[in-house]
């Protein structure tokens, strides 16, 4: 969690300028006003999109994220909670998660649990957006392709902290894919 921003954000691995965008046209357009960002991390979006003046919430179930996202503002309201188990009454406009957060949920019994988990906290006529990606596609174009093993190198400094990260994904046939 402490260098999570250093690897991900400052690298440009993640578009959360983009997101916001996207998700301040959507609000907009559809009127929402109160927001929970669920897997909210260390809460670049969250913070983002606060500042444009939306009601917004941000849990995640990692503690360490959380801590993170609470030292950069103290006006949020940040909570740890599973997906599959929001712990709040409160009820939003809409859900969002991000950066393939909603992948973590492996079966199909994780996926339902986080929708109705979801469903729970929303506001009748409530929005829930989230991105994925479909794995079948994604193993069946590695089969076409041959590449069958993914090696990736991620680089990042800042002051004097300097992170390599080196990470290979084996796709199998046995569907599933094995990080």
């Amino acid at each position: 969690a402490k260098y999570y921003d250093i690897m991900y954000a400052k690298n440009g691995r993640i578009d959360y300028v983009s997101l916001v965008k996207f998700l301040n046209r959507f609000f907009k357009r559809y009127k929402c006003k109160k927001i929970l960002d669920v897997g909210c991390g260390t809460g670049k979006a969250t913070i983002m999109l606060h500042n444009l003046g939306y009601d917004i919430q941000g849990t995640d179930v990692n503690n360490g994220m959380l801590s993170v996202a609470r030292q950069k503002s103290s006006k949020i309201k940040f909570f740890q909670s599973d997906m599959r188990k929001i712990e709040t009454r409160e009820k939003f406009d809409a859900v969002f998660i991000s950066f393939r957060a909603f992948a973590y949920m492996v079966t199909n019994e994780d996926a339902e649990k986080a929708i109705a988990s979801i469903n729970r906290v929303l506001k009748n006529n409530g929005f829930l957006i989230f991105d994925n990606f479909y794995a079948k596609t994604v193993i069946m174009g590695k089969i076409k392709s041959g590449e069958m093993t993914r090696r990736d190198l991620l680089k990042a400094r800042q002051g004097n902290v300097n992170i390599i990260r080196q990470s290979s994904s084996i796709t199998q046939l046995d569907d599933c894919v094995t990080m």
